[in-house]
């Protein structure tokens, strides 16, 4: 009986490292502690625990610090934007004052240019004649020199020269200035654009044509001054 129980194998191999199995079971409980163990010899070993959780640490120490340098860059970064995006807007700020103060100045010297045409317009309205009417004042002249002349003499012949010389100077005076009378000729016939029949009578011309000239029409250029009254004719009556 003791033969056989001699012959069997233990159960379990003693631990052949008690200080590594006292580590491994307090590692279980606590891997935070360093573990001072004593062998049997009274000689004390200290064990440091694992140092995973130590460079863990310090892993997230570095990348802490790593987020701090990007952070600080960053943070440069926007107050560079920001202080360019200052320097932009004062730029602009600048420029908005400028084209205020043009606008302003630009509407003053349409203002002032306006004032001045209204006055070189009617400037013009009241002195577009001033020319002919100094001409004018000549033939006014003439007239009175003839109508002291004719009340003073007897001579017919004198007083008719004059005045065909006046009418001369008056036609010139009219021409110069691009006014003329309106001709006509045996085979005139009437033109509303120019014309203005105040009766029609019987003829041996054509019905339409201008037979009289009751008062004379005149043009400026090419625009009617006034229209010639004239009588037309209405055909022969037989």
């Amino acid at each position: 009986m003791e033969d056989s129980n001699l012959n069997q194998k233990p159960l379990r191999k003693p631990s052949t490292n008690k200080i590594k199995d006292i580590y491994e079971t307090y590692l279980k409980n606590d891997k935070t502690k360093n573990i001072p163990i004593s062998d049997g010899d009274n000689t004390k070993v200290e064990i440091s625990v694992d140092n995973d959780e130590q460079l863990l640490s310090e892993s997230a120490n570095s990348l802490n610090d790593e987020a701090f340098i990007e952070m600080q860059n960053k943070i440069e970064q926007l107050n560079s934007s920001l202080s360019e995006a200052n320097s932009t807007i004062e730029s602009l700020k600048s420029e908005v004052s400028e084209l205020k103060e043009l606008s302003l100045r630009k509407t003053a010297e349409l203002e002032n240019f306006r004032k001045r045409s209204m006055k070189e317009k009617s400037d013009l309205i009241d002195y577009a004649n001033e020319k002919l009417l100094t001409n004018f004042v000549e033939i006014l002249d003439d007239l009175t020199n003839a109508v002291k002349t004719s009340s003073s003499t007897k001579d017919s012949e004198s007083i008719i020269k004059g005045l065909e010389l006046m009418l001369n100077k008056t036609k010139k005076l009219f021409d110069e200035a691009g006014v003329k009378q309106l001709e006509f000729s045996d085979d005139t016939l009437f033109d509303v654009n120019y014309h203005e029949a105040m009766m029609m009578a019987p003829s041996d011309k054509p019905e339409g044509t201008v037979i009289q000239v009751l008062q004379n029409g005149y043009t400026l250029k090419e625009k009617v001054l006034r229209h010639a009254k004239v009588i037309t004719s209405s055909g022969n009556t037989n």
